[in-house]
């Protein structure tokens, strides 16, 4: 099974939009194709940033929501990495994904280093067609 770690910004597109690749991608974790990895920091983040009040969905929901991502993904003892990033909050998701041998999906492929498991939501879903046709 394909493992990937959600940078906060495609869970956040995901719940946001419903018809696009990010919403693809979390509808593939949620029904079991795809496995999503994650560690303490990674769960606070969502619940931090899906708990602002100006986003327009219950507070209840989002909560329904990562108690799922919970449940049904993997939690990863992440090994730290030794290297510079500009924002060193985003570091947590490529320490996660290289840990789980995952995918990063993140919107914001500039703030990591150029890695070939990091993926724009678009790249993710043409790796994952261009896999299941092989």
């Amino acid at each position: 099974m394909i493992k990937a770690v959600l940078d906060t910004n495609v869970l956040l597109s995901a719940l946001l939009a419903a018809d696009g690749e990010p919403a693809r991608i979390l509808d593939m974790i949620l029904n079991g194709s795809a496995l999503i990895c994650y560690d303490s920091r990674i769960i606070l983040e969502y619940r931090e940033v899906l708990s602002l009040p100006e986003l327009p969905f219950r507070q209840r929901d989002a909560g329904i929501l990562l108690d799922t991502v919970t449940r049904i993904g993997v939690s990863i003892l992440a090994e730290p990495l030794e290297m510079r990033f500009p924002d060193a909050g985003d570091k947590k998701f490529l320490e996660v994904a290289q840990s789980a041998g995952a995918y990063l999906v993140t919107g914001n492929n500039r703030h990591y280093p150029e890695d070939k498991s990091t993926l724009s939501p678009a790249e993710f879903m043409e790796h994952l067609y261009i896999h299941r046709d092989k």
